[in-house]
């Protein structure tokens, strides 16, 4: 479902004296294109909103709207792996963007709060990597699920 912004919540008018003024939303500063939707709109872009007063008495002003996408994250990186091994995750760099990283099964060695992590695999079994990444107030994120298998166990090897 994509994200939309409320014209109609009092918060976007608070400040300003309305004086019990009618309000209508507008596309345009001639009011001539009415916004569909005021209480969802879903893309970026300057609208208007108009207070009219029961004496006729008007005013518009402009608002302009961000719609900010949810972050979209794809971990790339080995999901097979051996106990004991270091591997790089990484997710495309989103400048301004926040990242945090939460691995199961091994330790974050580098790169918390960034695109990229190295991790050494600690644990055989099942583990996991799994990045958040922060866009404003939007937050998306995405799971790696990883094999982490043991090491052989060697013996000795003696020559006869």
């Amino acid at each position: 479902q994509p994200l939309t912004v409320d014209l109609t919540d009092p918060a976007v008018t608070a400040g300003s004296t309305l004086n019990g003024a009618t309000l209508t939303y507008w596309e345009d500063a001639a009011a001539t294109i009415p916004l569909a939707n005021p209480n969802a709109v879903a893309v970026s872009g300057t609208y208007y909103i108009q207070a009219e007063t029961a004496e006729g008495c008007s005013d518009i002003q402009p608002v302009n709207v961000i719609v900010n996408p949810t972050p979209t994250p794809t971990i790339v990186g080995v999901d097979i792996v051996c106990e004991g091994d270091t591997e790089a995750y990484e997710v495309t760099l989103n400048a301004g963007n926040s990242y945090f990283w939460t691995v199961v099964g091994g330790t974050i060695d580098s790169g918390q709060n960034t695109n990229q992590i190295f991790v050494t695999w600690d644990t055989p079994g099942p583990g996991s990597v799994q990045v958040a990444e922060t866009a404003g107030t939007c937050t998306g994120t995405d799971l790696l699920n990883v094999i982490v298998n043991p090491r052989p166990a060697t013996t000795t090897i003696f020559h006869n």
